[in-house]
């Protein structure tokens, strides 16, 4: 529209939780009582397309545009798939 009226309004996170943003999918990591919350938000259809828990001393990266890698202190190594929030792999 050239008009300048809004199209539509969304509710994200903040800012510093942003871990990935492609296209209409924003991937967030935020403490939530004591656990990491990944989220992975569909801005198009305006929902959570998946969330998983985390041990809260996790550290995680994003692979390729395709996964997340965990990390926790214990020495847990496992990849979520971007797409569904599924685990793809895993060492403990």
């Amino acid at each position: 529209v050239v008009d300048g009226r809004e199209l539509a309004r969304r509710d994200l996170p903040n800012p510093p939780d942003w871990l990935w943003f492609q296209g209409d999918r924003l991937l967030s990591i935020r403490v939530r009582r004591q656990e990491l919350l990944a989220e992975m938000l569909d801005l198009t259809a305006g929902r959570t397309a998946w969330k998983q828990a985390l041990p809260l001393t996790a550290r995680t990266t994003v692979l390729d545009d395709r996964e997340l890698l965990v990390l926790d202190t214990k020495g847990q190594l496992q990849t979520l798939d971007l797409t569904t929030g599924a685990v793809t792999w895993e060492l403990a």
